[in-house]
C-alpha cells in the first residue's frame, strides 16, 4: 500500500485524492474477502483459506511486478481490489486459528499482543521495503549509467540523439531523468517481487497451527 502510493505519486504524478480513489477497490476488496471467509471459516480447514489468501496476495504482488513506468489506473485498480480480497481472505483464519485455542478470560490481553506483533510487523515490513527501494534505485541508477557513454553503439545508431544527445547540457538533463525514472520503476519491481516470493514462502507456515475440529455445531452456525 505505501509503496503504491509512492510510485504513482513520484512517478505517475498523481495528485492524493485521485490517488485515493484509484486505491479504494482495495478496501472493498477487503470487506468482500471478510464476508466470503466469515462464511466459508465454518466449513473448511482455515489452515487452507489462510493458504489461499496468501497466494491470492501472491498473484496481486507478481502481476504489480510487471508493470512499467507507464502504468495505468486500471493497473492499480484492479491488482488493489485482488490484493484486497486476499488481504481479507487470510485476516479471518489466521485470527479465528489465532484465538482458538486460548481461553476465553485471556482474550483481552491476547488481542493486545496480537494487535502489537501486527503493528509491529507492518512497521517492520515497511522499513525494510523502503530501504530495498532506495538501495535498488541508487545501485540500478549507477548500473544503468554505465551504457551512456559515446563507446556504446546504441549511442551513436542514428535517430538515437535529439532529446537525450550526450554532447548537449540539456541532452544530459534529459538523459539523467530518464535513467533516474527507470531506476526507480526498477526499485518498485524488485520490491514487488520480493513480496510475491515472500507470500507464496510463507504459505506452508500456516499449516503449523493446530488443525480446527469443525464440529457439526460450528459447521452448521452454531456455538
Amino acid at each position: 500500500l505505501v509503496l503504491i502510493s509512492l510510485l504513482m505519486q513520484e512517478l505517475r504524478g498523481y495528485p492524493v485524492m485521485t490517488l485515493g480513489l484509484i486505491m479504494s477497490p482495495r478496501g472493498f476488496g477487503v470487506m468482500i474477502g471478510m464476508l466470503i471467509a466469515g462464511q466459508l471459516v465454518r466449513h473448511m480447514d482455515p489452515r487452507v483459506l489462510l493458504g489461499c489468501g496468501l497466494s491470492i496476495l501472491g498473484l496481486s504482488a507478481w502481476a504489480m511486478s510487471q508493470w512499467t513506468a507507464d502504468v495505468s489506473s486500471w493497473d492499480v485498480l484492479w491488482t488493489g481490489g485482488l490484493q484486497g480480497i486476499g488481504t481479507g481472505l487470510g485476516f479471518v483464519p489466521l485470527s479465528t486459528m489465532t484465538f482458538s485455542t486460548l481461553d476465553a478470560r485471556y482474550r483481552t490481553e491476547g488481542l493486545t499482543l496480537f494487535n502489537l506483533i501486527l503493528f509491529s510487523g507492518i512497521s517492520s515490513g515497511i522499513a525494510v521495503a523502503v530501504n530495498i527501494l532506495t538501495r535498488s534505485i541508487n545501485i540500478n541508477h549507477a548500473t544503468l549509467s554505465e551504457y551512456v557513454s559515446p563507446f556504446n553503439e546504441l549511442m551513436r545508431q542514428p535517430g538515437s540523439g535529439g532529446a537525450w544527445d550526450p554532447t548537449r547540457l540539456s541532452g544530459l538533463a534529459a538523459l539523467e531523468s530518464e535513467i533516474s525514472r527507470q531506476a526507480t520503476m526498477i526499485g518498485y519491481l524488485n520490491n514487488f517481487h520480493l513480496i510475491a516470493f515472500l507470500s507464496i514462502l510463507v504459505i506452508p507456515l500456516a499449516f503449523m497451527f493446530r488443525r480446527i475440529p469443525l464440529s457439526p455445531g460450528r459447521a452448521s452456525g452454531g456455538h
